[in-house]
């Protein structure tokens, strides 16, 4: 090879190097952000809201979700920067996400979900935070992930102050949580009010009201008509079926038949369908005993 052909190499790989070199710096210096779970939707991230501007289109990558999950989101600061990072839910394309008003402007719209996540010193700092997804289910949602660098002139325009990466996902299942809420509530109701208030406590009670009260009639009704023979309140019989006061000796018991001598000739006391002529008697030996006392 001559001196001359030499030099002309040199000469053209230069400029190549060169350009290289220029594109390997500017890719690095667009990426200060990159998204890996889930997946964003492409690479770029310097115009709101997820990288290319307002007429962003929905990528190829879509990660699926449940409604109301709480997934990692993970992402490498690949510039470092001081600030903090926010992330964002829009249930149908982009259009609710906005950009915080200042540095301090935490949890700005109703899109926001975890606001604040502090920036780590140092580059190539990896992140993952925990984020609940909405119960919900949509097939067009975005999840946004926005670095907010202090550094920057703030918030004017053509500054770079924000980076932007966004990541297509779908929510399933939301249908299955509320059936899983509504068979709760069937489950509660069964067995707590139809169960146990109503059918079991109910059939306890007309068992006990109808049982009891029933056999305490049947026995009070068995002593007072019941047998061949009058009975007195103590259920003593005596002779061919007649009953007397066991108490009447004594001034406190014995009130049906001592009523009745109290009453001279009312009758006081109670008969039996077969027993009047033992009644008869018996009031004639209460009449002599009384005549004795006298």
């Amino acid at each position: 090879m001559c001196a001359k052909e030499h030099i002309d190499m040199h000469r053209f790989a230069f400029p190549v190097l060169a350009f290289a070199s220029v594109a390997v710096t500017a890719t690095a210096a667009s990426a200060h952000i990159a998204l890996s779970s889930p997946l964003p939707r492409h690479v770029e991230q310097k115009s709101g809201p997820c990288g290319v501007g307002p007429n962003d289109m929905r990528g190829a990558e879509v990660a699926t979700f449940q409604g109301g999950e709480t997934i990692m989101v993970r992402w490498t600061e690949t510039v470092d920067h001081p600030g903090h990072f926010r992330i964002s839910f829009d249930d149908d394309g982009h259009d609710d996400f906005a950009d915080p008003a200042g540095y301090d402007d935490f949890y700005s719209n109703s899109a926001v979900l975890v606001d604040e996540i502090a920036d780590k010193q140092g580059s190539q700092q990896m992140y993952e935070q925990a984020v609940t997804l909405p119960l919900m289910s949509c097939d067009n949602c975005t999840l946004q992930l926005v670095q907010v660098m202090t550094d920057k002139p703030p918030y004017e325009v053509g500054t770079n102050d924000l980076y932007y990466q966004c990541a297509d996902i779908v929510l399933m299942g939301a249908a299955e949580t509320t059936g899983e809420e509504t068979t709760t509530g069937e489950t509660t109701t069964g067995e707590e009010t139809t169960g146990d208030a109503s059918s079991g406590d109910s059939a306890s009670v007309g068992t006990t009201t109808s049982g009891e009260p029933g056999s305490s009639t049947g026995e009070d009704s068995q002593p007072t008509t019941g047998g061949d023979g009058t009975t007195a309140d103590d259920g003593t019989t005596a002779g061919d079926g007649t009953t007397a006061a066991s108490g009447n000796d004594s001034e406190g018991t014995g009130s049906a038949t001592e009523n009745m001598a109290e009453g001279e000739g009312g009758c006081g006391c109670r008969s039996g369908g077969a027993g009047g002529s033992g009644s008869a008697a018996g009031l004639l030996l209460l009449l002599a005993r009384r005549r004795r006392r006298g």
